[in-house]
C-alpha cells in the first residue's frame, strides 16, 4: 500500500453498502453481486458532471473508497447489519438494491494517481440517488 492509500486508509472510517458488478439480465433490469460493506468517506456534495453515459448529472454525493468501483453500480450511506435489518422489515430482497428508495448509481468513478507513482491512487465514486 502506497503513501496515498494509507492517508486514503485514515480518512475511510464511516461505512457504506456497496452492490457491484452490474450486469444485464436480458429483461431490461440488472444483477449485481451480494451486497458488501466498504470503508469509506461519505460526502453529501453536488457536483455538475459528465456520466459513463455521456449525459450530464448533478451529483449528489461523492464517496472516497479504497477498492475500484463498478461504473452503474450502487451504494447506500449505511451500514450491512443496518441495511439487513431494514429489508426483512420492509421485505425486500437485500441483493437487488433498486428495491431501496434512498439507494445511489455510481455515475462516475475517478482513479487518480499519486505524482510519479503508478500504483498508489485516490478512488473516488460520484453518486446520483435513483430513488
Amino acid at each position: 500500500m502506497g503513501v496515498i492509500e494509507r492517508l486514503c486508509k485514515k480518512f475511510t472510517v464511516q461505512k457504506c453498502v456497496y452492490w457491484g458488478n452490474p450486469v444485464t439480465d436480458g429483461k431490461g433490469g440488472y444483477t449485481f453481486d451480494a451486497p458488501v460493506e466498504l470503508a469509506c468517506r461519505w460526502e453529501d456534495k453536488q457536483e455538475l458532471m459528465e456520466g459513463y453515459d455521456g449525459n450530464r448529472y448533478s451529483s449528489q454525493s461523492k464517496v472516497m473508497v479504497l477498492i475500484d468501483i463498478d461504473r452503474g453500480s450502487y451504494m447506500h450511506n449505511s451500514t450491512l447489519a443496518a441495511l439487513q435489518t431494514r429489508a426483512t422489515a420492509e421485505n425486500v430482497n437485500i441483493n437487488n438494491p433498486r428495491e431501496f428508495s434512498d439507494v445511489f448509481i455510481v455515475i462516475q468513478f475517478e482513479k487518480i494517481p499519486m505524482v510519479m507513482k503508478d500504483n498508489d491512487f485516490v478512488r473516488t465514486a460520484f453518486l446520483f440517488n435513483q430513488g
